[in-house]
């Protein structure tokens, strides 16, 4: 009978195992001509309030997409953000396109992070 159970358990283990699902959207496909830019944040950098798309304006679109290519982790519309830093690691992975461990080494040349106005 001990059997069984630890053959339930760990049936169980296997399956809590599972990698999680992605809790922020990979980014759009990296540039090759530029350097790659990400900034992760909360609700602070995104959207037309937040920073994240004057980085954008002043680096890349002010010089055509020749300096850098910015992104924000998660996209510039109303989602897609850090948030609290619960998940932070996890998150930040999620964000650099790393969910599938399948991101080219070096890929970005500069990564920003910002989190926590939310854990109020």
């Amino acid at each position: 009978m001990p059997l069984l159970v630890l053959v339930a358990v760990h049936a169980a283990h296997a399956a809590a195992a599972a990698p999680p699902a992605a809790l922020c959207a990979a980014p759009a496909p990296l540039s090759r001509t530029a350097p790659n830019i990400l900034l992760i944040g909360d609700s602070v950098s995104m959207g037309s309030f937040g920073y994240a798309q004057f980085v954008q304006d002043v680096i890349q679109t002010a010089s055509n997409g020749t300096l850098a290519a910015v992104q924000h982790g998660g996209g510039y519309g109303g989602g897609g953000q850090m948030a609290s830093t619960a998940d932070g690691a996890q998150k930040v992975s999620d964000c650099m396109g790393n969910h599938s461990g399948t991101l080219p080494p070096k890929a970005w040349a500069v990564v920003t992070y910002n989190s926590g106005l939310h854990d109020w």
